[in-house]
């Protein structure tokens, strides 16, 4: 039997409110044409020739040791994953009010293994082992990550991944998760207090032996993929859909005092009802806000005896307290569009102490 809820049922329905579910025999479920009109039942249709997932990785690398404590490394890399699990609705209404390709039926979703993923990084590295009190390690990805078919998305209905649901080439792009540029430090200093604590081993053992640690990371924005908030071709799901790009018109503002990072300007929604055809703005073609971090700490071991020690640890999350963007507002239609309206966590600092024996 299928089951509908009150919400699904139209007002033209020959049953009365209020019921909680409506049954209906195996015979109608396979014949839908006897419904009323406008109650088509939905479908998940599963593709009998789906092939087993495969993803494939390589990567070649060359080091090269500058000095006893200073090593090089550059390096690439590479995956590929094929027959990803995805999913599309398959019965959607055709563009310019045109009908469902089988009108008996309604939603139907096609789950498949059709989607793909692709991504190429150059790595770089840098080591430089413990020299003066001083550790550093550095490092450097400059990448792409592309995806075919909504490789993201998990749902039918509210995949923005795909515009199109009858081209899914017009929605290949970047993924949600690719960055281009990252870069890393990482930080550590013994604090040189031999000579000024002199040979008292009391005083040593307080006041040395602290070391400061600190991870930075730099990267550049993620993709951000506009939506026009309408239904530009007529087909009852806007979802997805893309506005026009305006030639000439810068699509970033990048005020941050204002929090206002794309102009509305530089994109239109306003395609003629007589053409009803999708925007020309690609998919994840643009860049939200990027990222400065710095985590820092300092901390120190007392050793009470052979098998005993207490650690002191104070950490410090965010330490500049820096603002860090999460992507703004895309809906064109939207009042607060192009608008930075949330951020990553503040700063956070917090003690340790910890007792080993």
């Amino acid at each position: 039997n299928a089951i509908l809820t009150p919400s699904d049922v139209p007002a033209s329905f020959p049953f009365k409110f209020p019921f909680d579910q409506v049954s209906f025999t195996n015979a109608v479920v396979a014949n839908p044409a006897v419904l009323p009109a406008g109650l088509e039942l939905g479908r998940n249709v599963y593709d009998y020739n789906r092939r087993t997932e495969r993803a494939y990785e390589w990567n070649a690398t060359v080091q090269y040791a500058v000095t006893s404590s200073l090593a090089l490394q550059a390096a690439y890399v590479g995956n590929r994953a094929l027959f990803v699990y995805s999913n599309r609705p398959a019965n959607q209404f055709l563009p310019k009010g045109g009908p469902r390709p089988q009108p008996t039926f309604g939603d139907a979703t096609m789950r498949q293994n059709a989607a793909n993923s692709s991504y190429h990084a150059l790595q770089l590295s840098a080591n430089q082992h413990l020299k003066h009190g001083l550790t550093v390690d550095a490092y450097y990805t400059f990448g792409k990550r592309l995806s075919y078919f909504g490789v993201d998305a998990t749902s039918a209905s509210t995949n923005a991944a795909i515009e199109d649901p009858y081209n899914l080439a017009g929605s290949y792009g970047r993924t949600a998760d690719d960055i281009r540029h990252v870069f890393t430090g990482v930080f550590s200093y013994v604090i040189p207090t031999g000579h000024v604590l002199g040979s008292q081993r009391f005083t040593r053992g307080i006041f040395g032996g602290w070391t400061l640690q600190a991870i930075m990371t730099l990267r550049s924005g993620l993709p951000i993929n506009v939506l026009s908030g309408v239904d530009l071709v007529g087909n009852q799901r806007p979802t997805g859909q893309r506005p026009d790009a305006l030639v000439g018109v810068d699509p970033y503002i990048e005020n941050l005092a204002k929090l206002q990072w794309l102009s509305g300007s530089a994109f239109s929604d306003a395609i003629p009802k007589a053409l009803q055809q999708y925007g020309n703005l690609g998919y994840d073609t643009l860049n939200g806000p990027g990222l400065f971090n710095l985590d820092s700490g300092i901390h120190k071991t007392f050793r009470f005896l052979e098998r005993q020690q207490l650690q002191f640890r104070l950490e410090s999350f965010n330490t500049f307290n820096h603002t860090r963007f999460n992507n703004p507002d895309l809906t064109l239609t939207d009042a607060n569009f192009g608008k930075l309206n949330s951020a990553g966590s503040p700063r956070n600092v917090q003690l340790a102490l910890k007792y080993l024996f």
